[in-house]
Parts: C-alpha cells; sequence; structure tokens
C-alpha cells in the first residue's frame, strides 16, 4: 500500500490514538497532512479534540 492510502484509511485513527496518548505532535502533522489534502482540516480538528478530552479524562481518573 502506498503512504496516501494508508493516510486515508487509518489517519484519523492515527490522531485519535496519538492525542489520546500525547497531543501536540500529532496534531501538527495532521495539519500538515490536512494542508497537503490527505485528511479534511474540521474532521482532524474533531477528532483531536474527543481524542485529547478522552484522554485527559482517562490519565486524570486511572491516576486518581
Amino acid at each position: 500500500m502506498s503512504r496516501e492510502i494508508l493516510l486515508e484509511k487509518f489517519g484519523y485513527l492515527a490522531v485519535f490514538i496519538g492525542t489520546f496518548l500525547e497531543g501536540e505532535a500529532i496534531l501538527v502533522m495532521a495539519g500538515f497532512f490536512a494542508e497537503r489534502g490527505y485528511l479534511n482540516i474540521f474532521t482532524v480538528t474533531g477528532v483531536g479534540f474527543v481524542g485529547a478530552y478522552i484522554g485527559h479524562i482517562f490519565w486524570f481518573w486511572l491516576g486518581r
């Protein structure tokens, strides 16, 4: 498979997992790929928000 097909198939999942664990670097890369046309910027924003929110809640309750 080419990199473009992998980005289109699993790009949003990678954004979710990346923001769930650690979000800054993955959001910069997702923004770059959205600018290139591989991902939709509005979907990247939404998935990034949900992943970061769920990740923060999860890690808070795990530490508590």
